[in-house]
């Protein structure tokens, strides 16, 4: 009867240290991925930072030629409007 008392608190042993093994092994994968999506993301975030500027200057460059474009445009009207006034 004591050997198999002997034998199951060894197995009972063993399985509570194989699962503090596994967990101590989960927490150095989940460190890992961590690291390695923390350095996916400066990589995106370089890549974003350069998209976003190029959109916001050619939005610019776009507003100036609009811009232009629409001022000429309301010069003829009022103009026009003029010469219908008089």
């Amino acid at each position: 009867m004591t050997k198999m008392m002997v034998a199951a608190a060894a197995m009972m042993a063993l399985i509570g240290f194989n699962s503090m093994v596994f967990a101590d092994e989960m927490g150095k994968m989940k460190g890992e991925m961590k690291s390695d999506m923390g350095e996916m993301k400066e990589k995106m975030g370089g890549n974003m930072e350069s998209k976003k500027e190029k959109m916001a200057a050619e939005k610019d460059k776009m507003k100036g030629h609009m811009g232009d474009g629409m001022k000429s445009q309301q010069g003829e009207m009022k103009g026009k409007m003029g010469e219908m006034g008089k």
